[in-house]
């Protein structure tokens, strides 16, 4: 197991079972048994388990520093800035922003990953992919992907 071995291991170490799981997501115990066998799912599935046991759910990638030589370079800032708050709510945030940072477009990327550039806008679109996709992306890119759970901190 390889993509979804984040969950297992949390799973071990929490003490969840598949069937806590798909009561979390709404779910029969078979379906995340087969996440488990087939190694993947939606990242849709795994945040609304995590919120669902009170955690924080964050996916990061690592990506390399690469100059900013654009020319339409105030308006990209302009846009991303106007953006921001609908941005970061996204549950594909740290790719959208992972493809900023690094000025990749989305058929840049899709090429990259032998799929069409309407591949790529569906993820977007939907604000959903699954893990095989996440770790393929760092693997054509040259990135590395930050997974963990995290306790959700108490308003006081």
């Amino acid at each position: 197991m390889k993509n979804l071995n984040f969950l297992s291991e949390f799973m071990e170490k929490c003490g969840y079972s598949t069937g806590d799981i798909a009561r979390a997501v709404g779910l029969q115990r078979q379906a995340v048994t087969r996440w488990l066998v087939v190694d993947d799912t939606k990242l849709s599935y795994v945040i609304k388990f995590s919120e669902a046991i009170g955690c924080d759910f964050l996916i990061s990638y690592e990506v390399p520093e690469v100059s900013q030589e654009r020319t339409n370079m105030a308006i990209d800032k302009a846009l991303f800035n106007k953006t921001i708050q609908g941005f970061m709510d996204s549950r594909l945030a740290f790719l959208r922003l992972a493809l900023w940072k690094t000025n990749t477009t989305y058929t840049a990327l899709a090429d990259k990953l032998g799929l069409s550039r309407s591949s790529v806008q569906n993820w977007l679109m939907k604000d959903d992919i699954s893990f095989r996709y996440i770790y393929l992306i760092a693997e054509a890119m040259d990135w590395t992907v930050d997974i963990y759970f995290r306790a959700k901190e108490k308003a006081e």
